[in-house]
């Protein structure tokens, strides 16, 4: 199960390693479920979807965890027994903390928020930067993935600072679909 509120991407980034899991991971012969928001791009690559009235709300801190959780919760049960949830950006690891002791399946989380300290914000639901230290490191203590995905040696130093282990984390640089710039830069890089 891959869990991503904007899934397939627009341009790069946390969106577009996900999508490059999941394209590969089926071409490999991997079942691949993707759970997204509603209103998000139809794929051209034929992948198990299901869209979530709530993720894209939750994602960007508009609703809280009451009707997204129950409803990521009832999706991914209803569906097969998941052997790995892998949790695209920290919102979907935040729900999936609700409800960590019901999930047999390994965790595997992309850690992709940048914090800036003079921005007072890791995620950006406070603008407390103490208080965004704290929520970040106690979401990542309650779900404990058994692996966090950092897309550079910057973002495992923070993963380190909110209480990961170098052992529980692994450096995969993100890459970039150039197919989906639209601009005369992106002609240039071709």
């Amino acid at each position: 199960a891959i869990l991503n509120h904007g899934f397939p991407p627009d341009i790069g980034g946390g969106e577009t390693q996900a999508y490059i899991t999941a394209i590969t991971l089926q071409k490999h012969g991997h079942d691949v479920h993707v759970f997204t928001g509603k209103g998000a791009r139809k794929l051209k690559f034929p992948l198990k979807v299901t869209y979530l009235e709530h993720f894209k709300q939750f994602e960007k801190g508009e609703e809280g965890p009451k009707y997204f959780v129950k409803e990521l919760k009832d999706a991914l049960f209803r569906e097969e027994k998941f052997d790995i949830i892998y949790c695209s950006n920290f919102s979907a690891l935040q729900a999936i903390g609700y409800m960590r002791d019901l999930i047999s399946a390994k965790i595997v989380f992309t850690f992709h928020c940048v914090p800036a300290e003079e921005q007072k914000k890791v995620i950006g639901h406070f603008n407390d930067w103490e208080l965004e230290k704290s929520f970040v490191h106690n979401v990542l203590m309650a779900t404990r993935p058994e692996m966090t995905i950092c897309p550079s040696v910057f973002f495992q130093g923070w993963a380190k600072e909110f209480g990961l282990q170098e052992g529980d984390t692994r450096v995969i640089y993100n890459s970039v679909i150039l197919d989906n710039f639209a601009s005369k830069v992106s002609e240039q890089m071709r």
